[in-house]
């Protein structure tokens, strides 16, 4: 049965667009959504076709309204000694108006010159003493936060050595055979041994002959 006998029967026909929804007697056949995408889509042309019309229009206007180029000036006779007169005078008078300019700029370098070089040659003696100085730079106190051989920050949680009291080393570098350890612990620790351990002997018995 076609959609036209369906519509005829009372009942409801698909809509024109063929997306599968049920058409409306007020959308023309078509269903809510097509009715609104025409719809939309028809506006949009619309837009777009008075935008077009806007633009020409600019054009036209511009087009109007750029001024024509201007004529060409008469070209002044090249023989008419008025005109050579007052452009030689011009030409003159500039040339004299520069050299006077660069003969101030000269008396004004001069006194520039002359009392720059007394504070060159008075600044000359002191570089001696800034590279004196700067050949011997003062010795870098070792860190108290960082490992003397990965330089790891230990904050405080670093180990002291007695070969450098000012320096400390992180766990992997507590160790004497970690870190180059040049404190002689053998020695330190029998002398210990000897001043807390004093020989305790009796008195010697003189023999009878």
């Amino acid at each position: 049965m076609s959609q036209a006998s369906q519509s005829e029967n009372g009942q409801p026909s698909l809509c024109v667009a063929g997306c599968g929804f049920f058409s409306n007697i007020g959308t023309n056949g078509m269903c809510s959504k097509c009715h609104r995408d025409t719809q939309k889509a028809e506006q949009e042309s619309a837009k777009a076709q008075q935008n077009l019309a806007q633009a020409a229009q600019l054009v036209r206007n511009a087009q109007q309204c750029t001024p024509a180029p201007p004529a060409p000036a008469p070209s002044s006779s090249p023989s008419s000694p008025a005109a050579q007169t007052v452009h030689e005078q011009q030409q003159q008078q500039h040339a004299s108006t520069t050299a006077a300019a660069a003969a101030v700029a000269v008396e004004a370098a001069k006194p520039t010159t002359s009392s720059s070089a007394p504070e060159a040659s008075s600044s000359a003696p002191a570089q001696p003493s800034a590279s004196s100085s700067s050949a011997t730079p003062p010795s870098k106190p070792p860190s108290t936060t960082r490992c003397l051989v990965c330089s790891k920050k230990v904050g405080l949680t670093g180990f002291n050595c007695k070969c450098n009291p000012d320096a400390v080393f992180c766990s992997a570098h507590r160790l004497a055979e970690a870190h180059d350890c040049t404190f002689d612990y053998k020695t330190s620790q029998r002398q210990l041994l000897a001043e807390r351990n004093p020989v305790v002997q009796g008195a010697k018995v003189e023999k009878l002959g």
